[in-house]
């Protein structure tokens, strides 16, 4: 960690910001990336106020090509996340469709460096904001994209608060729908683990939703919550124990119960 004062810390980051202008010396853009870390781990506070000078830079360190400096350039804005968390809403909001645009590229580290930021952006910056950007790119015209998006929606159903999620519930069940019935399977199955995580806070409002289903779709999440429902009683039945590690904000699921109560009320 680097330690710096008020008055030293605007100096270090003009420095720095002339280091990330050097297109053809990537490698002393890779050490500025590395001292910025040290900046955030020992010199947090003062320079908080100062990271919307920086925005631009990093970014464009997220979209170069070379796969060793988009990893530091994601493994920053991880570490900036955690550190900030809701207060980084003003970064991490336009570095998100950013980083889900870098998941569809054939590169294979830069597209996992870039899926496992914007998945730490969505789980430390827990926004309404935040959210609406997620829901924006679960719409996009590229299939990657579509299902790494969906992907994160099921971190922000599992681990977002009630009260943000209720304002962009509408969205969500819009998204939902679309995402259902998409081209890709990998979408249509991240859709599905979304329904349920919905359900899992909005009880009322998903009985809705899956009544305006065709009996297909419906049919299809029934089939995974009998799949998980069978999962987890699995080891009970077995005689073994087990202690998964719950998500922040997670309730059990006894989803069989309730199955069976709206295929009742439903007539399937």
């Amino acid at each position: 960690s680097i330690h710096c004062s008020g008055r030293d810390i605007s100096k270090e980051l003009e420095a720095l910001l002339r280091s990330f202008e050097e297109k053809s010396d990537w490698k002393r853009r890779l050490g500025a990336l590395k001292r910025l870390q040290g900046l955030v781990l020992g010199s947090s506070e003062v320079l908080r106020p100062l990271l919307p000078r920086c925005r631009e830079a990093l970014l464009n360190q997220v979209q170069d090509l070379r796969s060793a400096l988009v990893r530091e350039a994601c493994a920053t804005l991880q570490l900036m996340a955690c550190t900030f968390r809701g207060d980084f809403e003003f970064f991490a909001v336009p570095a998100l469709p950013v980083l889900l645009k870098s998941t569809s590229v054939t590169i294979l580290i830069i597209a996992e460096s870039c899926n496992q930021c914007a998945t730490a952006l969505v789980r430390e910056c827990r926004t309404s904001r935040l959210l609406q950007a997620l829901l924006d790119h679960c719409r996009v015209k590229n299939g990657t994209q579509r299902c790494r998006a969906m992907q994160l929606l099921l971190v922000s159903l599992q681990q977002y608060s009630s009260s943000i999620l209720e304002r962009h519930s509408s969205s969500i069940e819009k998204v939902l729908k679309e995402s259902l019935e998409d081209s890709q399977p990998g979408v249509r199955t991240a859709a599905r683990h979304c329904f349920w995580a919905f359900e899992e806070k909005f009880q009322d409002r998903a009985k809705r939703f899956m009544a305006c289903l065709d009996a297909v779709r419906q049919r299809q999440l029934r089939l995974l919550a009998s799949l998980e429902a069978e999962e987890t009683a699995a080891p009970v039945l077995l005689g073994k124990t087990s202690s998964p590690v719950a998500e922040p904000d997670a309730k059990p699921a006894p989803r069989g119960h309730r199955l069976s109560a709206w295929s009742a009320a439903l007539q399937l």
